[in-house]
């Protein structure tokens, strides 16, 4: 607080830069693959579009979750294609922090397994172990979470059950 303030909007600073790297990181993903028109394109389009701008500026984490979730995504997909060693610790360590952030992480990770065991390029048993041990390692270091995940997803609070009864 003695940097940034105390007040609402040093709060919310935080999502704003997240929100930022995201269209930069859509930006230059989009540039990579497709050109400067369609990285144009796509990073306007995450730019005004009104949920982004809506959890931008929320003292939440959904911002630095998408953040967290582009990135790791971007590091899958260049690990595939590269089958490089050092990226992994990326993914690991980026994958920790999505299901830290948030646990819509959960299918997200589920995704990107779907992604890798079904490449082309991910045939060689080599690689798919060191994918598995990535995901053992990340797993592991969520693993003390899980129990609280549990609890969250399936005993509601009452305040947020009640427009489910009947009575």
């Amino acid at each position: 607080s003695g940097v940034f303030g105390g007040g609402d909007q040093a709060l919310r600073l935080m999502s704003m830069v997240a929100a930022l790297g995201t269209v930069a990181l859509l930006v230059r993903w989009i540039r990579e693959h497709a050109g400067r028109h369609a990285a144009f394109f796509g990073g306007s389009t995450l730019a005004f579009s009104f949920f982004h701008a809506h959890y931008s500026v929320e003292v939440r984490s959904y911002a630095l979750f998408a953040f967290v979730a582009l990135a790791m995504a971007w590091r899958v997909r260049h690990w595939v294609q590269t089958g490089a060693r050092r990226p992994i610790i990326w993914i690991v360590a980026l994958e920790i922090a999505a299901l830290s952030l948030h646990y819509y992480a959960l299918l997200w990770v589920l995704l990107l397994n779907l992604f890798v065991f079904t490449h082309p390029a991910m045939t060689a048993r080599p690689r798919r172990l060191r994918w598995l041990w990535g995901q053992l390692a990340a797993f592991a270091a969520f693993a003390a979470w899980l129990p609280l995940l549990l609890v969250q997803l399936f005993e509601l609070p009452e305040g947020m059950r009640s427009h489910l009864s009947d009575a």
